[in-house]
């Protein structure tokens, strides 16, 4: 995946959306996700480009990113931004599984936002990684979500 829209007007004059238009009609064109899931996949999709390429220092060139390692970088923004919360606003956007970021990377790419090699597919997307594992579980796993404490216990019989 690749980030091709320029954020200004094309200098040839002939009036081409913006990549914020371009964003608009991608989520026109999906009602299913909220708006901010399209922005906020649109605009990971360079800092995860970055990351990557910062991790594969020696390597020349643009680098393409996979379904797979942009569902896991989706992953790790998510936590980092959103923290334990991230899977509440998951739920907000309508985004359930990594499927869903598939249909709205492929909405950007219709829309002009993002580029795929021919090598890319939806199926990429398809069981990267399962949301309550990595967003609940995983979280109470390493002690950041902790249990709610319990005030009363409908469960004893205590007559």
């Amino acid at each position: 995946m690749g980030n091709d829209a320029s954020p200004d007007r094309a200098p040839n004059g002939k009036g081409e959306p913006t990549r914020d238009e371009r964003i608009s009609q991608a989520i026109a064109s999906d009602p299913r996700y909220a708006a901010a899931a399209f922005e906020f996949v649109a605009n990971a999709v360079p800092a995860i480009a970055t990351e990557l390429a910062e991790r594969d220092k020696g390597r020349r060139g643009r680098r393409h990113i996979s379904g797979k390692e942009l569902c896991l970088g989706l992953r790790t923004l998510l936590l980092r931004e959103y923290g334990r919360m991230a899977i509440d606003v998951l739920n907000a956007w309508h985004v359930t599984q990594t499927i869903d970021f598939g249909e709205i990377v492929y909405g950007l790419v219709n829309a002009g936002v993002l580029s795929v090699s021919p090598e890319d597919s939806r199926e990429d997307f398809i069981d990267v990684f399962d949301f309550s594992e990595a967003f609940v579980k995983n979280l109470l796993a390493k002690g950041h979500v902790k249990p709610m404490p319990v005030i009363f216990d409908m469960t004893s019989d205590s007559e």
